[in-house]
């Protein structure tokens, strides 16, 4: 997503509403959480949760719902919700290292 909303800011034209100062700092502040979401930063993982649905909301008031931004925005929530799990549920077994596999049944000698 970084990535995408880098080039878009990159080759916008006019019809973008946001000024070339905060396209920047949109794609800069994505690129920075998920570095934070990459090193297992569960305050980074939430803000981009945050962000996105921000941002989405943003667009909805702006262009209205359409199906096909509405089908890619519920598969991105989808993945920044896993996102937020994963962080938490790693910082959990982390700290309790004997429940890491409490849930895996018992193996015969």
């Amino acid at each position: 997503m970084t990535g995408v909303t880098f080039l878009a800011s990159i080759t916008a034209s006019a019809a973008f509403l946001a000024p070339n100062g905060l396209r920047y700092a949109d794609a800069a502040l994505a690129f920075l959480l998920t570095v934070g979401i990459w090193r297992r930063s569960r305050i980074a993982a939430v803000a981009m949760l945050i962000l996105f649905v921000a941002v989405t909301v943003f667009k909805m008031a702006l262009v209205g719902p359409r199906p096909l931004f509405l089908l890619f925005a519920a598969a991105f929530s989808y993945f920044y919700v896993q996102a937020v799990r994963g962080t938490w549920t790693y910082h959990r077994l982390a700290a309790n290292p004997a429940r890491r596999n409490a849930s895996a049944p018992e193996r015969a000698a």
